[in-house]
């Protein structure tokens, strides 16, 4: 039997985070953006390096062969949650120390400091290319929206292939396929806002298809930012000024608290397929970057007026309660 829309409600956890967020959430409003355009954040790691930490990242690195071939850059972008685009400043790696059987005597470390892409709403493909920066205007904001929702109708058509291949149940398959339709819809009605501005067609570039690097993908692309943008949607839909932005977030909104409901639900699937090893890399990258969105949230805050959302105080405080309430 085909999987319908309405059936999500057996399963709701993400929308009952996001009522409860928003009811915590006070309603001032100030500046916010939607998009990547903020720049990169800054980030810091400072911490002990244990053969637990190698073990996982050789597994979520295959090209990596063993210890004498691990560059502290690799430390760093693995225990950085993975996200990939670091650029560093420093890094400074001391590997653990073993004996013959390879057992622990003493903890290496890793410290290392730069930036890194924030974390931006929505799902992307694997492979995205992110759109170039315009200017700061609403519309080119809006723009900068559309391209990302029409960058969701690849990613889930992706993924529905992907599921296929991996002989996942046929439910998400279909799941997948009826987001991807109303992803086609979210870019084609903020689209219709972003007027004097071209939108162009979504770039991918190759990337890993196997199972590990799908679930990694999901566990932070669709669990932490879409989960994410849903908040955002729903927030817009109560808070910007014009009224036909609000009824259409107000659609948007619905549609991916279900996408995001989707990307636990996939986790879920994902994590008892693959081996312990691979589902504990997976585990820590999604943690990684629930542990950061209070400060990503910040980062984000503050560039549109127009598009009013969260200040900077309240989107930390928000984020942060998000993600507690994700993580439980």
């Amino acid at each position: 039997m085909a999987w319908k829309r309405e059936d999500w409600r057996a399963n709701q956890t993400v929308h009952r985070v996001i009522a409860a967020v928003m009811a915590a959430t006070p309603m001032a409003c100030s500046s916010s953006t939607a998009d990547c355009s903020n720049g990169p954040a800054n980030f810091e790691i400072d911490r002990a390096l244990t053969v637990e930490d190698m073990v996982g990242l050789l597994s979520a690195k295959p090209a990596v062969k063993g210890w004498e071939d691990v560059q502290c850059d690799d430390v760093c972008a693995y225990l950085g949650g993975g996200f990939g685009g670091q650029e560093l400043k420093t890094c400074d790696l001391s590997l653990p120390a073993t004996d013959t059987d390879g057992n622990q005597v003493n903890p290496g470390s890793i410290k290392c400091s730069g930036t890194q892409p924030v974390i931006c709403e929505g799902r992307r493909p694997l492979g995205h290319v992110e759109m170039a920066e315009g200017d700061q205007s609403v519309g080119a904001v809006l723009a900068q929206m559309a391209y990302l929702e029409a960058a969701a109708v690849d990613a889930f058509e992706q993924l529905a292939e992907q599921l296929r291949g991996f002989g996942a149940p046929n439910q998400l398959i279909q799941r997948c396929l009826l987001a991807a339709d109303d992803e086609r819809r979210h870019a084609s009605v903020i689209g219709a806002h972003a007027t004097g501005h071209a939108i162009p067609s979504p770039l991918a570039t190759a990337a890993p298809t196997d199972l590990f690097s799908v679930a990694l993908h999901n566990a932070v692309e669709g669990c932490v930012n879409e989960a994410w943008a849903a908040l955002m949607a729903h927030e817009r839909s109560r808070r910007l000024d014009d009224p036909q932005l609000r009824a259409d977030f107000a659609v948007i909104a619905a549609d991916e608290t279900r996408h995001a409901q989707l990307a636990w639900d996939l986790h879920a699937w994902f994590v008892a397929q693959l081996p312990t090893t691979e589902a504990a890399v997976v585990h820590d990258a999604q943690s990684t970057a629930l542990r950061r969105l209070p400060q990503l949230a910040v980062a984000q805050a503050g560039r549109v007026a127009e598009m009013a959302v969260l200040p900077r105080s309240i989107a930390r405080a928000a984020a942060r309660d998000f993600a507690a309430r994700l993580a439980a």
